[in-house]
């Protein structure tokens, strides 16, 4: 469906620029199009699966050295690590697993009188955790939202201006109106001009 919404603008571009199917510049740009469909955010089962396949292999490691200190209302540091028994509720914890990453890829957990994980079992661990959240990122990235434009300020414009003339006399931004601070102390706050 993306894909053909995508291709709608280059046809439409090819038949007015005289390009036809198959020109070099046309194909070019069909591949580019194929391209950023094809790079869509997975949906959320798809994260959902990717973190339960590679959890086989971490569960023994945290099982052993995590599990026991980290669950129920005695868990230590605040770190309650008893949701990892449903793979599926991974992503509503994404800010714990990050602290968890990194106690684990700096070697302060577990704790030096702690029974210690081998290095194999510690990189087994540390790249899941790595994968899970780069897995999350990935499924949360795209539209940032609301974006307000940025307006340039007097100041801005004015030199702006001067430098794409090469003029240096020119003030155009002298007869427009003041520019009025928002309160924080910047006069390009986008919200508030």
């Amino acid at each position: 469906m993306m894909g053909n919404q995508l291709l709608l603008p280059l046809m439409v571009f090819g038949s007015r620029s005289g390009f036809t199917q198959g020109s070099p510049v046309a194909v070019v740009a069909a591949c580019a199009l194929f391209t950023l469909a094809s790079q869509v955010a997975r949906p959320p089962y798809a994260v959902a699966e990717s973190a339960a396949e590679g959890f086989s292999a971490a569960r023994p490691v945290l099982t052993r050295y995590c599990i026991d200190c980290h669950t129920g209302d005695s868990a230590e540091g605040e770190v309650d690590l008893s949701f990892t028994s449903d793979p599926a509720s991974f992503g509503r914890h994404t800010k714990l697993m990050q602290r968890v990453a990194e106690m684990v890829t700096t070697s302060q957990m577990p704790p030096p009188e702690a029974d210690q994980p081998t290095e194999e079992e510690r990189r087994v661990l540390a790249e899941w955790l790595q994968a899970f959240l780069a897995a999350e990122a990935r499924s949360h990235a795209g539209d940032p939202g609301r974006v307000v434009l940025r307006r340039l300020n007097n100041a801005e414009y004015t030199h702006t201006v001067r430098d794409l003339t090469g003029v240096a006399s020119l003030d155009p931004a002298n007869e427009f109106p003041a520019d009025g601070g928002a309160g924080e102390g910047f006069t390009n706050t986008g919200q508030s001009l």
